[in-house]
This record gives C-alpha cells, sequence and structure tokens, in this order.
C-alpha cells in the first residue's frame, strides 16, 4: 500500500451514508410496478436508451470502459430507467449506469448500478488488513434502518492497486416476502470516488455475482487522478474503510497492541527450537544410508 506522510485531513466533514433509496426499494421486485406502467416489452423499451460500449469519457479525469458484458447509460438516461421502471425519483447526482449488456432493465433479474461521483479526498487505506468482516456485520445489523442485515452475500473484498472495494449484503425489505442483496462498489481516487449501488433478488443473485469484479474495473480514474497517484498536501477523507462500508462515521482500527511478555516468550520458543534443531541435526549425523 502507498505510504505518504505528507497527507492532509480535510476540514470539512465528508462522511457519507449508504441509504437504501426508495428506488431501490421498489426496484427490487420491479417486474410487477413495470407491468403496471405498461412497459412489459423490453425490446421496445431499451430502444429508446441510448446504451453505450466500449470506451466512455464522462470528463478529463473518469472513463467507463465496458468490455464485452457490460453496457452504460448516461445521467439522463440512468435517471429515466429510475423514475419509470423503478418507479424512483430522478436524482441529479447520478453520472450514469452500468447493465448487463444482455438483459434488459424491464426484464425478470434485470438490474442495473447507478453511479455517483463523491468529492471524499483520499481515502487512507493502510488500515484495510486490521478489518474483520464478521465485525463490520454487526455493526452494520446495529444500525436502525429500512433494511434489516441479514448477513454478506459477498464480504468486502479491496485491491489497493486499482482502488477497488467491493461488498454486497443479503437484507429483509419491508413489506417484502423474499430477501433481497444490495450490491456495493466504490472505486477510490485520488481526489474523489464512484460509488455504485443497486439491488437485486436473492434468487437472481448468482448471475449477477460474477460481474461484479468486472463493473469495477470497468470504471477508470486518468492518469494523475488515479488512487496511486496520491501527492504530498492532497486532502484525505475523514475516515476510512469502515465508514465507506459500514456507513458511520467510525475510524479503521488500528493494530492491537503487543502483548510486552511476547518477546520472552518469542525468545524461550527460540531457544527451544534451537535445541530441538541441533539433538536433531546430532541423531541425522549417526544415521547410515544404506545400499538397496
Amino acid at each position: 500500500m502507498l505510504y505518504n506522510s505528507g497527507l492532509r485531513p480535510l476540514s470539512a466533514n465528508t462522511f457519507f451514508r449508504f441509504p437504501v433509496h426508495k428506488f431501490l426499494l421498489l426496484g427490487v421486485f420491479s417486474l410487477p410496478l413495470v407491468q403496471a406502467h405498461g412497459i412489459n416489452n423490453p425490446a421496445m423499451f431499451d430502444s429508446v436508451l441510448k446504451y453505450q460500449t466500449g470506451t466512455v469519457q464522462l470528463s478529463d479525469q473518469l472513463q467507463i470502459r465496458t468490455g464485452t458484458e457490460l453496457r452504460f447509460l448516461n445521467g439522463q438516461d440512468a435517471n429515466h430507467v429510475i423514475y419509470d421502471v423503478w418507479g424512483g425519483s430522478a436524482d441529479p447526482n447520478i453520472v450514469g449506469m452500468l447493465l448487463p449488456r444482455d438483459l434488459s432493465p424491464v426484464s425478470e433479474g434485470g438490474w442495473g448500478l447507478s453511479m455517483e461521483r463523491v468529492e471524499s479526498g483520499y481515502v487512507d487505506a493502510r488500515l484495510w488488513k486490521n478489518l474483520k468482516a464478521q465485525d463490520l456485520l454487526k455493526q452494520m445489523q446495529k444500525q436502525q434502518g429500512q433494511a434489516e442485515v441479514l448477513n454478506w452475500a459477498m464480504p468486502p473484498r479491496f485491491d489497493p492497486q486499482s482502488g477497488v472495494l467491493v461488498f454486497a449484503t443479503e437484507v429483509k425489505l419491508p413489506n417484502a416476502k423474499d430477501t433481497a442483496v444490495l450490491p456495493r462498489v466504490v472505486v477510490l481516487g485520488r481526489e474523489s470516488l464512484i460509488l455504485m449501488k443497486g439491488v437485486i433478488e436473492k434468487k437472481h443473485w448468482s448471475s449477477m455475482q460474477p460481474l461484479l469484479a468486472q463493473v469495477g474495473n470497468a470504471v477508470q480514474f486518468q492518469k494523475g487522478h488515479r488512487y496511486t497517484d496520491v501527492q504530498a498536501g492532497d486532502r484525505v477523507y475523514d475516515y476510512g474503510m469502515t465508514a465507506l462500508i459500514t456507513g458511520e462515521p467510525v475510524q479503521d482500527p488500528q493494530a492491537p497492541e503487543p502483548v510486552k511478555w511476547l518477546p520472552m516468550l518469542a525468545l524461550v520458543a527460540g531457544l527451544g527450537m534451537m535445541v530441538a534443531l541441533m539433538g536433531r541435526t546430532v541423531r541425522s549425523r549417526a544415521l547410515k544410508v544404506q545400499a538397496d
């Protein structure tokens, strides 16, 4: 992990939460709602959307590479899906949406991950290895919200080179018969991050899960703005990886303090090992190789 002692913290509170938005609550079981709106022809609905594939330049700092299995909608079309398909309200902060190339958002099992850019500053992930998935889960289960967190559908995974954080929780939503999965993909950059979120029925999760890694790799900050391009004096996010995952304004746990008697224990154990090895060496010298 890149270490930079010259990083300075942000003076403003840049903490943000991962709420379960209204459109996600409605979108998890969107097919009946879609049919009620008269949108029961996926091909016809998709024909009015301007899907983009290949390399899409969002800004001078950010681009999308969809690969062979994904496609991209800009902010306007993404809000069209959110409003007309999922019955939510348009969100001006959404800059786009990534969807599977072979599945319409109005089809059974259809899904999309909305994209929002957050001017967070640099997220210091040096304490990432101190995080324990079960501790994070317990923190999330204590929260009061619209969704009851049951378990990890995918425990948090983080790549410090690409700055991609991926995780998903299984939840029970209000008035829902079956459980749902809330996937989250966070792509960290030098000055900001991209937050992608969605929701899918648990029975369709297995088809979506393999694509999450591709979703994270599809969003790329340009040279000079990548996570590993951090420099001394850059703004720093007030909290850390724990806050990004749980949505709580808490710092990452520090490594446990070493117990004072451990060095002595190590010395004793080392002496014992030396004696054992010396004995083994002496015994091995007494061995004779027998001819076949």
